[in-house]
């Protein structure tokens, strides 16, 4: 692409967004495409952190506690993926779920509930309306 900008330049911001979060250069033609994974994701990840604690709640548990349980699951298994502690986020569903345990009774009922397919169709949408 054409520009003016130097390689300094490209480093002063790579070390600018480093300092506030997780920072990668991209082709020009990739900007609108990632609104969808990492611009708008904050409020699908809320929605499920809710829906998590919804859950617990019906359970029994009290809502604070089932809220703070329910972020920092999220908050744990997205770390071990961030920082590449396991090469693919399935992989990490494979080793909560045993054979015949309740996590992977969990994981078919999303499945069941098209979880999945809606979390692919928010980011095509969020995607399709940059």
């Amino acid at each position: 692409t054409d520009s003016s900008a130097t390689e300094k330049d490209a480093k002063l911001v790579d070390d600018m967004f480093t300092a506030m979060g997780y920072c990668v250069r991209i082709e020009e033609k990739q900007m609108d495409l990632i609104p969808g994974v990492a611009g708008s994701s904050p409020a699908f990840v809320a929605i499920f952190i809710d829906a998590l604690a919804d859950g617990g709640v019906q359970c029994g548990l009290p809502r604070g506690l089932a809220v703070r349980l329910a972020s920092n699951a999220v908050y744990g298994a997205g770390g071990m993926i961030a920082k590449g502690l396991v090469a693919h986020p399935c992989l990490l569903r494979d080793q909560v779920c045993s054979p015949g345990g309740s996590s992977i009774v969990g994981v078919s009922a999303l499945e069941s509930g098209g979880f999945r397919a809606a979390v692919i169709d928010a980011v095509v949408k969020t995607t399709q309306r940059t």
